[in-house]
């Protein structure tokens, strides 16, 4: 694609001309975007993932157009500085602002390697310090209150119990749950197949299998219809099951297991993979079973374990 030039109107260019001459640079922004949408799409992205990118650069690009920059390479550092600073000021924190840098930086380099530009003016812009928040955790007998909360007389609860069974026993992120399919259950050998991004096989306990065993047998057969046959998890209409529908479940078992903190999804995972580590597992498992990609994103669980570190190291060290 060719470079627009000549962004300010020449003497003997008509107002009129000068317009249609923006409006054709502005393209070269949301060519470059839409380009780039496709291209996370042939990757395989999760939609959620796809969908957070073309949000933030929506926005990026936006605040580019007002600022009267129209081409890629117009764009300047400065022009990214400002921008995250006006995302500042409306309020958002410092973790969604570091991923709309990370949005912006991806679509400059994606803009060298196809030609839609020259210089990445994103390169030198750093990204927000972020202090990262001890994960919201549940104790062992926490995690048996939450998982009796369930009706396990009613279809829905039934639904319920296999849910939180699962997101405990697995690990899982809330878009591998809703997106799960009956094939990937192997309740016979107690395995769940993980067909996302980051594809893996994770063994489930005895509870989780009766309780997924109940729901398929005696609670799914209720709501079930031909569109969504394949999806394990339904709601009352027979849908495949949303993020919200998840994160309400968890949080309404939190409340009437009267555990204080909120209880979402995440707290779950978080659960499962800290409570493994407390129990001996290996950090490199651990991070395989989660599905992170590098290891540092899993040795968060790893400093909220000190309390057993400190036992080892009483115990077997020679000068503790």
């Amino acid at each position: 694609m060719k470079p627009c030039k000549n962004l300010h109107p020449s003497p003997k260019m008509t107002m009129s001309d000068s317009r249609i001459k923006k409006h054709e640079c502005s393209n070269s922004l949301n060519m470059c975007l839409d380009a780039f949408v496709r291209y996370m799409k042939t990757k395989g992205r999760a939609a959620n993932t796809i969908k957070a990118y073309g949000h933030d650069l929506a926005r990026y690009i936006s605040f580019v157009n007002k600022m009267d920059v129209y081409e890629v390479d117009d764009i300047k550092q400065t022009t990214i500085s400002d921008h995250l600073q006006n995302l500042r000021a409306e309020g958002l924190s410092e973790s969604t602002i570091a991923r709309n840098l990370t949005s912006i930086k991806r679509l400059h380099r994606f803009a060298i390697l196809n030609r839609h530009g020259t210089h990445d003016p994103s390169d030198i812009v750093d990204a927000p310090k972020l202090t990262r928040k001890t994960p919201n955790l549940l104790d062992i007998n926490q995690v048996s209150l939450l998982m009796e909360t369930p009706d396990q007389s009613d279809p829905l609860g039934m639904r319920d119990r296999a849910i939180l069974e699962l997101l405990y026993a697995t690990g899982m992120r809330v878009s591998e749950l809703t997106n799960l399919r009956k094939d990937s259950l192997d309740l016979t050998r107690g395995t769940v197949h993980i067909s996302s991004q980051h594809p893996r096989q994770i063994p489930i306990g005895v509870p989780a299998k009766r309780a997924l065993k109940n729901y398929l047998r005696s609670g799914r057969i209720h709501h079930v219809n031909p569109s969504t046959v394949d999806f394990v998890f339904l709601n009352a209409q027979g849908s495949q099951l949303s993020r919200m529908s998840i994160w309400k479940i968890t949080k309404k078992a939190g409340k009437k297991a009267e555990i204080n903190s909120e209880v979402s999804p995440h707290t779950l995972r978080h659960c499962f993979a800290t409570h493994l580590l407390e129990g001996g597992a290996n950090l490199r498992d651990v991070q395989e079973l989660l599905g992170h990609t590098a290891i540092s994103t899993t040795q968060m669980y790893a400093p909220l374990n000190v309390s057993k570190i400190k036992q080892v190291h009483e115990t077997y060290h020679p000068r503790s």
